[in-house]
């Protein structure tokens, strides 16, 4: 019986079983300091300026972006930053109780929480991977859960080309070593170049850090339909 328990106890850990890993305090996200209220998503909206469209359930497609779309040169707040992505949720979005926080040292910081069955099928509808490779990874992974994250990281992207290196890292209450992140670094630097970048309505001619703030220029979809 303790030999049965100690993975269930190091998944718990992890933050993937619902319940028990609330004990371990493995899904409380890192409080960053990061509270916004509706005027910081009402002036993130009107910056970026996209409109969102609810697509039906029978409609097959459950993401796209419009090919139409406008130039932006705006500076946005960490407050406005996590409004914007916190309420701009779809039907496989799976972050919550997001904290962006842009440091005056240009360094990055976010934390939350990331539905493990969500997160399969946010890369599958991305373009991230097949539909057959998203039932292999179920298969070999049949977790659930929603634990907590911390990263710390410096990056940008500058005409479409994105630099990003990670300083820590944390699943649940695992700290992730820093050969792991750098190993994946570069798998995640493919998937935003060729799935997210590569769209015709997106293009970053700048997107970093800059003394508190996230600078944007570039262009944006006219409008984001989810489900």
């Amino acid at each position: 019986m303790f030999l049965i328990s100690i993975p269930i106890l190091i998944l718990a850990f992890l933050g993937f079983i619902p319940g028990l890993s609330d004990l371990l305090a493995a899904t409380k996200p890192k409080d960053l300091g990061i509270s916004y209220s509706i005027e910081d998503y009402s002036q993130a909206h009107k910056k970026t300026d996209i409109e969102r469209k609810i697509i039906s359930n029978d409609y097959q497609r459950e993401f796209f972006l419009s090919p139409d779309n406008h130039f932006i040169d705006d500076t946005l707040t960490s407050q406005q930053v996590s409004a914007w992505i916190n309420e701009r949720t779809w039907k496989h979005y799976p972050f919550s109780n997001l904290q962006i926080r842009f440091n005056p040292d240009n360094t990055v910081e976010a934390s939350g929480n990331v539905d493990i069955k969500k997160f399969i099928n946010y890369i599958q509808v991305l373009g991230g991977m097949t539909d057959k490779e998203a039932q292999q990874v179920s298969s070999y992974m049949p977790l659930s859960g929603s634990p907590a994250f911390y990263l710390n990281f410096t990056g940008n992207i500058q005409n479409d080309q994105v630099e990003l290196s990670f300083s820590k890292a944390k699943l649940g209450n695992l700290p992730i070593t820093s050969g792991m992140t750098a190993s994946y670094t570069h798998r995640l630097v493919e998937f935003i170049e060729e799935k997210i970048l590569n769209h015709p309505s997106v293009n970053f001619k700048e997107l970093r850090p800059d003394n508190g703030l996230l600078k944007v220029v570039g262009t944006l979809p006219d409008t984001e339909s989810v489900k």
